[in-house]
């Protein structure tokens, strides 16, 4: 390609995409009236376990932030107001919108201002379990960002059931109390930092599904025989997360919030950072249970969810080895 054809392609495309942005921009302000969702980012404290609170932000005051449920192609209005000292933003994962809307920076979505308030407005697709979060990026402040309690689930709802459940439950596991601990020699040798620096990662005090650590919060309750939908969230900052149900099967109907082609029943669920599994499980066994994680560690950070009913006994794979208190479920 010549130089002159070169410049040329480039203008258009700068043209084009600030086009674009001017006609997200409108689509974001074009809006009026009451908006149908108010989110609010705002320092809160929350108790996660028994004696132990933290200080963080989040969506309302609550972890996770409100449930948006939005129905799919049904135009939406969002007012999120960012009243914290540091610029922010909020993003709709998943979605496939304008840039202006979708809530990146990167991608061309305008940052909100301590105090200021931010209109988004969509036609929110595809069908399936979404979330928002902040894409304000942390650096080394790590009270700032996905570090936070920024996020909530968002489920867009489409004409197709994907299967047949009588409860569903939203869990998101996040981690809390962050810090700088020092990297491993085989990270370091492999830096490539010059001249060699001692380098750092981050390590946490706490876990937690929704704002509860193990032991703490209040149970899931199931009766014998329900199919349970649950949407389980990673929404930690950089923790990859196991976790299994003794006793019970997880079959799988979503991931990232896209039915899988074809359906699968595994024991134990494996979760990377941000992703989400839509899972059916049949509580057929009788006793008390609990849903966490397989690693020792990770449990005594708190990471594990209790469910249970009155009049029942504890089973003997009611406990995940390794940790006696947790969040079980209990079967009559």
């Amino acid at each position: 390609m010549k130089r002159r054809d070169f410049l040329a392609s480039a203008a258009m495309a700068l043209a084009a995409r600030s086009m674009h942005g001017l006609t997200g921009e409108a689509a974001g302000a074009g809006a009026q009236g009451k908006a149908d969702h108010l989110l609010r980012i705002e320092p809160c404290t929350l108790e996660i376990g028994h004696g132990v609170t933290v200080k963080t932000v989040a969506f309302n005051g609550q972890v996770p932030g409100p449930l948006l449920r939005l129905r799919e192609g049904v135009p939406v209005t969002i007012d999120v107001t960012n009243a914290t000292e540091n610029p922010d933003i909020t993003h709709w994962h998943g979605l496939a919108i304008d840039s202006y809307n979708d809530g990146a920076m990167e991608e061309g979505s305008p940052m909100i201002g301590p105090g200021r308030t931010q209109r988004y407005h969509f036609a929110p697709k595809p069908a399936g379990t979404r979330w928002y979060h902040t894409h304000a990026g942390a650096f080394d402040n790590l009270a700032l960002g996905t570090y936070s309690g920024q996020f909530g689930f968002l489920l867009i709802e489409g004409k197709d059931q994907p299967a047949p459940y009588d409860m569903e439950v939203n869990l998101a596991i996040h981690h809390w109390e962050p810090g700088f601990v020092p990297m491993v020699e085989t990270m370091r040798e492999m830096s490539a930092n010059v001249p060699q620096t001692t380098g750092s990662d981050v390590g946490y005090k706490y876990a937690t599904i929704n704002s509860h650590m193990l032991g703490a919060g209040e149970p899931l309750r199931v009766k014998h025989g329900q199919r349970v939908l649950m949407r389980l969230l990673n929404a930690s900052a950089t923790e990859n997360v196991v976790l299994a149900l003794p006793g019970h099967s997880f079959k799988i109907i979503a991931m990232d919030g896209n039915p899988v082609p074809t359906p699968k029943s595994v024991e134990v669920l494996s979760l990377a950072v941000a992703e989400r599994v839509d899972a059916i499980v049949e509580m057929n066994q009788p006793g008390v249970w609990v849903l966490g994680s397989t690693l020792e560690k990770s449990r005594k950070m708190g990471l594990a969810s209790l469910s249970s009913m009155r009049g029942t006994r504890a089973s003997r794979y009611g406990r995940i080895p390794g940790r006696r208190s947790g969040i079980t479920a209990s079967l009559r």
